[in-house]
């Protein structure tokens, strides 16, 4: 069982157990996205839109767990990790923190763009 608040993020085989102020960030960075509070960054990410619409999958799996006695993990995916990746990449962190220590492993599996054009289909 996660302590109070926090969550515990799978990724490539690693566990993450992020505390509440990180999911917080998370989250607001995850909703506020596509919600468009972001949208100078858009052309700085150059990785289209499509991740967009993938990042609330794990916002909600992240308000879910966070309230879950059970101590349920979110799991991410190739979608959600892309899409936890980008949340990330613009995003401060304390070093050393496992926030960071999540985002450096996303950045090795993602990278930087230019991004595979097969991967994306649509530009912002």
């Amino acid at each position: 069982m996660a302590a109070a608040g926090a969550v515990t993020v799978e990724f490539d085989g690693e566990a993450y157990l992020l505390p509440g102020q990180s999911i917080d960030v998370l989250l607001y960075k995850l909703v506020g996205h596509p919600r468009g509070s972001f949208a100078a960054d858009l052309p700085l990410h150059d990785a289209g839109i499509t991740w967009l619409e993938a990042a609330g999958v794990p916002a909600d799996e992240l308000q879910g767990a966070e309230g879950d006695e059970d101590g349920t993990s979110v799991r991410a995916d190739d979608a959600r990790g892309f899409a936890l990746h980008q949340a990330l990449r613009f995003t401060k962190k304390t070093q050393p923190s496992i926030l960071a220590s999540l985002a450096e492993s996303l950045s090795a599996k993602y990278g930087y763009p230019p991004y595979s054009p097969t991967r994306f289909d649509d530009k912002a």
